[in-house]
């Protein structure tokens, strides 16, 4: 889809990938650490050990992505002294990177984090298919709508992206809120 908008917007996409990789590693970081800590619990049947560090894991996942985030966003200008771009490409690519940035922050750590701790407990089929769901019902039919249909280029394509994380991050939370997945058994 983005190769369908116009040299300065595929350029401050290009940009912003390697950006957004760094701004992301927070989330992806404490994925595995989710894993292991619940999945621990799991497997010894303790879920009222298993719910606390779900709370205090997400907790701290929400703290260090928010610093994280706001420290890459800090650095964005001078990472753009080591592209050759115009200032138009320079101020999407600042743009979008502040838009992934705050959603990377406040709601990543709910649609993948979470997600992966649900996995965890064996809660499988759930999260496969809202992550499916969310990922082509919301972030690829919304990158259409956004991008192509309203003319948003890039940044409609950035907002269904973050529109996949704000619908999955509910899905995830009211799934564990709802504590179905201390119905499963792990070994």
């Amino acid at each position: 889809v983005v190769a369908l908008f116009g040299t300065y917007q595929i350029a401050a996409n290009g940009v912003v990938q390697s950006i957004w990789t760094m701004a992301s590693l927070v989330c992806v970081t404490m994925g595995p650490v989710f894993i292991t800590v619940i999945g621990q619990c799991m497997g010894a049947g303790d879920t009222v050990q298993a719910e606390l560090n779900f709370k205090k894991l997400t907790k701290v996942t929400l703290v260090f992505a928010i610093l994280w985030n706001g420290l890459v966003f800090a650095v964005t200008p001078v990472l753009m002294n080591f592209y050759a771009l115009e200032e138009e490409t320079k101020r999407l690519t600042i743009l979008l990177v502040l838009v992934h940035n705050i959603f990377n922050a406040v709601a990543f750590p709910f649609a993948d984090p979470l997600g992966k701790g649900l996995r965890a407990t064996g809660d499988v089929k759930f999260t496969t298919v809202i992550s499916l769901f969310t990922t082509i019902g919301v972030r690829f039919m919304f990158s259409i709508l956004f991008g192509i249909v309203l003319d948003m280029g890039v940044m409609g394509i950035s907002y269904a992206m973050c529109l996949d994380w704000i619908i999955r991050g509910i899905i995830f939370w009211w799934r564990f809120k709802q504590g179905k997945w201390k119905q499963f058994k792990v070994i």
